[in-house]
């Protein structure tokens, strides 16, 4: 079990693989954006240049947005001379560094005043109002008459028909922050632009002219750069198609230099390829149907996908991106009602779902494909961070992978020997965070055990678990049996670093407290039976504590460790057998 030299021979291990430094890239372009927050769309804005961070690097997603930043954002969009339009605006209330870009925008219709002289530039912009505007720039509300009676509901009602609210979670009353507008501006970049075609005639009464009858058909294009981010051909009301395909927002304006297509990512996820300019952007996953953090079972898949997608769908599981050819939906559906043993255990290496495994599935109800994409969670100590090249460098701490020497990981949030959890595929890290440290005194440990209740033992050690501070954590898929604690840590003290689903992922060996005993003699005394082989006979070490104490315990080790320094449990009053496979008294 755990003991003083074992502790010392995993320090010469970690020493040794010190130098295998495993390095790799992130997407990330700047240090406050998250994949929590709309990433795709904030890098794709950033390459084009029509929503950009501050002098710091920061992005702010969380920020709210102002009307007069909202007039910089559709400049930089629609690519406005803003220079041209200085001193313009009949506003009075617009500070000099904002009037350029709302007087263009004030010019060319996108915006308007609240009142003839005033912007009201200072106010936080609402999410309906950022919908109109952006929506404007693709050729809707052209005529007062397509706002009917309620502005705002006629601007939720449009938008809500071409999409453009897609994963845009803000209210539409409510300001919109930086995070929610970079979604709304790409919804917009992605959606067909349109002219309006009257079919009546204008009614003029005074000053006011009503024009009725007011369609709009989508722009479209049988030239290539139309089809630059989306090769689908228009299609009318009327049924009818165009000759050619819908010329989106972004084709328009940047013809054909921003270009997206659809693939896969390092971990085998349906995504969007971005490239502007020829040169790429990123690689961004889809969201997920349904993400599940443990042990994945037959039944649990089959019932996430449903019947037709089980047994109709083209299936396609990547295991760190690595394709795994060997499953088949076909044993999936034979086994639809099996809840016990892991769907993935028998193939690709063993490296299934489990504990603190991320495994996301993805179904196309359109394509008839399902894509699974199991990523697992290894620990790893931050060996070296290199603040010129903005680089950390890596050493592995769980089963089953190792960080190469040969990738670079980009980040400056870490230090030295920070304990922290990797993704790794395609022969790079994908992704880094910082591992959740806890401490505190073991109150109870269970090794070799079974998740599942009914003890079949489909997948040993998943329930494998132990409780520091009225809390019980089990252990990570990619924790080594050997790794784990024993009841010979019950009372002492431990360090653990968990993943962000709560599951420990790494046991600092150096940081556990043991109580100590030297090993005076040892001996056995055979019982009735069995005297010729051992089988019954139990055998005993006589101990001097740490305070002095002399006492006799019972052993499970057979070998004498006289003379040496064991780990000594109190509670259970037994010397632990010290071999690297650890059992209980």
């Amino acid at each position: 079990m755990r003991n003083l030299k074992r502790a010392l021979s995993l320090g010469l291990t970690a020493t040794m693989i010190s130098g295998l430094m495993v390095m790799g890239s992130s997407a990330a372009s700047y240090a406050d954006v998250t994949s929590k927050n709309h990433q795709e769309a904030i890098e794709v804005l950033k390459s084009v240049g029509i929503m950009t961070g501050d002098e710091k690097g920061n992005f702010n997603p969380e920020a709210k947005v102002t009307r007069n930043e909202m007039a910089v954002v559709m400049s930089n969009l629609m690519a406005y001379n803003v220079k041209t339009y200085a001193n313009t605006s009949p506003f009075t209330d617009v500070p000099d560094w904002a009037e350029p870009y709302v007087a263009a925008c004030y010019t060319n219709g996108i915006t308007a005043g609240v009142t003839a002289t005033t912007y009201g530039g200072s106010e936080n912009l609402t999410t309906a109002q950022a919908a109109l505007m952006v929506m404007k720039a693709l050729g809707y509300f052209q005529y007062q008459s397509d706002f009917e009676n309620d502005w705002q509901l006629s601007t939720v009602k449009q938008a809500n028909k071409i999409d453009l609210f897609e994963d845009v979670d803000a209210p539409v009353k409510e300001a919109i922050n930086r995070n929610e507008l970079a979604q709304l501006v790409l919804n917009a970049l992605e959606a067909g632009t349109v002219e309006a075609e009257k079919n009546g005639q204008d009614i003029t009464a005074g000053d006011i002219t009503i024009t009725s009858n007011v369609t709009y058909k989508y722009v479209t294009s049988g030239k290539d750069y139309a089809t630059a981010i989306n090769d689908k051909l228009a299609t009318y009301t009327d049924g009818t198609h165009s000759s050619g395909a819908i010329v989106e927002l972004g084709e328009k304006l940047y013809n054909g230099d921003l270009t997206k297509k659809r693939t896969t990512d390092d971990f085998g996820r349906p995504a969007n390829q971005w490239e502007y300019q020829a040169k790429e952007v990123g690689t961004y996953a889809d969201t997920a149907d349904t993400v599940f953090t443990a042990k994945v079972t037959s039944k649990k898949l089959y019932d996430a996908v449903g019947k037709t997608a089980a047994e109709d769908y083209k299936w396609t599981v990547s295991v760190d991106g690595v394709k795994v050819d060997d499953f088949s939906n076909s044993t999936l559906v034979k086994n639809k009602a099996n809840d016990d043993a892991d769907v993935l255990k028998d193939v690709w290496k063993g490296m299934g779902t489990g504990n603190g495994v991320i495994t996301e599935v993805f179904v196309d109800g359109t394509d008839k494909t399902v894509d699974v994409a199991v990523i697992h969670q290894y620990a790893a100590e931050v060996l070296k961070v290199d603040a010129e090249d903005g680089t950390i460098t890596l050493s592995g701490l769980s089963e089953g992978k190792v960080v190469d020497a040969k990738d670079e990981f980009e980040a400056t949030e870490f230090a030295e020997d920070d304990i922290v959890i990797y993704t790794y595929a395609n022969d790079k890290i994908q992704s880094v965070y910082a591992a959740e440290k806890i401490e505190g005194d073991v109150t109870s440990v269970r090794i070799n055990t079974d998740a599942n209740a009914d003890g079949k033992n489909t997948d040993p050690g998943d329930g494998d678990r132990f409780t520091v501070g009225g809390t019980t954590y089990k252990y990570n898929k990619t924790m080594a049996k050997a790794d784990k604690l024993g009841t010979d840590n019950v009372n002492n003290g431990v360090v653990a670093y968990l993943d962000a689903q709560g599951y420990v992922a790494y046991i600092d060996e150096s940081a556990i407290t043991y109580d100590y005993a030297y090993v005076l003699s040892m001996g056995n005394d055979q019982d009735k039976f069995d005297q010729d082989s051992h089988k019954g006979t139990t055998y005993y070490a006589r101990l001097v504590l740490t305070d002095g104490t002399i006492v006799k315990v019972e052993t499970d080790n057979k070998s004498s460790l006289a003379g040496h320094i064991v780990s000594y449990s109190k509670d259970k009053n037994c010397l632990l057998y010290t071999s690297p496979s650890p059992r209980d008294c």
